[in-house]
């Protein structure tokens, strides 16, 4: 009697978790958090969005700079992670814009193992 509450109370909680960790973008905490951070999945994530946030009085220019930050999680063996790259707007734009028009970014997540966060800076040379 006593293993079969346990063995239902493990099975309801495992289920529970998989269903959380399945909800990605549909996560209640994950609504407005945008733009920095989007919306997770579990197992693959890949969002796309702006950065600018006043659409009126954004100028439409050509792109300018990109810049890509990844990283990398080694979880088998050492633990070890390491990441590369700057995604910063200032060393893209530098000498060749005084103000950026407006910025999006893509983000790419693939098991918490690879991730990659890449910038694209708009605007008028």
């Amino acid at each position: 009697m006593v293993v079969k509450y346990y063995r239902k109370t493990f099975l309801i909680f495992g289920l529970l978790i998989v269903v959380l960790m399945a909800t990605g973008c549909a996560s209640p905490w994950a609504a407005g958090r945008m733009p920095v951070r989007p919306p997770q999945g579990f197992v693959f994530t890949s969002h796309k969005g702006p950065l600018t946030t006043n659409f009126d009085n954004t100028p439409v220019g050509e792109q300018i700079g990109m810049g890509e930050t990844q990283y990398f999680r080694e979880f088998l063996f050492t633990g070890w992670d390491f990441s590369w790259g700057e995604a910063d707007v200032y060393n893209n734009v530098q000498n060749r814009l005084d103000k950026p028009g407006y910025i999006d970014y893509e983000y790419l997540n693939i098991f918490y193992i690879y991730q990659r966060f890449t910038i694209h800076v708009y605007g008028q040379p």
